[in-house]
């Protein structure tokens, strides 16, 4: 038997189409816990990335911490959060988030410093306070 016929063996079996097994619930499963720690991830660093690409203090420490996090081995960080939180979504999603945060802050960051320093004063010479101007 050759990987063609055990691939199409594996999707035409009854269990992978209909049921708690089928591919279409994994799959869905999968984009839920994904949008789900995205979500989490953005909630936790979008604002902080604007306050701080803002106000301008820390932004080489949240950098260079956010370039340590990205170098984290994923399966340790969920065997991790396995022997922490047991086993389920909880045990999933804490990696996930702590993956997915350090790219979004450091996007933050970056695109409120790159704005246009001429747009800034300008925005604050017509008045404009400084939530207004983030």
């Amino acid at each position: 038997m050759n990987w063609l016929d055990w691939l199409n063996d594996f999707f035409s079996a009854p269990a992978r189409r209909t049921g708690p097994d089928s591919i279409v619930h994994r799959v869905s499963e999968h984009l839920l816990l994904s949008g789900e720690a995205l979500l989490y991830a953005a909630l936790l660093a979008v604002p902080l990335g604007l306050l701080i690409g803002y106000t301008g203090r820390g932004v080489t420490a949240v950098t260079a911490l956010a370039g340590a996090a990205r170098a984290l081995p994923t399966l340790g960080l969920v065997t991790l959060a396995v022997l922490l939180a047991g086993v389920g979504d909880t045990a999933v999603l804490i990696p996930l988030v702590a993956l997915a945060a350090p790219p979004l802050l450091v996007a933050a960051v970056e695109g409120v410093r790159g704005t246009d320093p001429d747009v800034r004063d300008a925005a604050r010479g017509i008045g404009l306070t400084h939530p207004q101007v983030l």
